[in-house]
């Protein structure tokens, strides 16, 4: 499991009953969202001046919905 990954988890186990809020270009995702993948990627990138860049990435693929009256976030235990 990747730091980035690792990290991310241990602050969500801290409080386990918070909500867990997404955002999307600045607009926030509906509480109905379905959480679809969790992926980490190591990149490894070359640009066009050969400048050859890596990093690591934790991506939260996330199906938003549409929001009901009483829907809420899912929880940080949950997830």
């Amino acid at each position: 499991m990747s730091a980035t990954l690792q990290s991310f988890l241990s602050t969500l186990a801290k409080r386990p009953d918070a909500p867990l809020l997404f955002q999307s270009d600045g607009v926030p995702i509906q509480p109905n969202y379905h959480v679809t993948e969790v992926k980490l990627a190591h990149v490894r990138s070359l640009d066009c001046g050969s400048v050859v860049s890596e990093w690591d990435e934790t991506i939260v693929q996330l199906l938003d919905g549409p929001a009901s009256d009483g829907d809420s976030h899912m929880s940080a235990g949950k997830f």
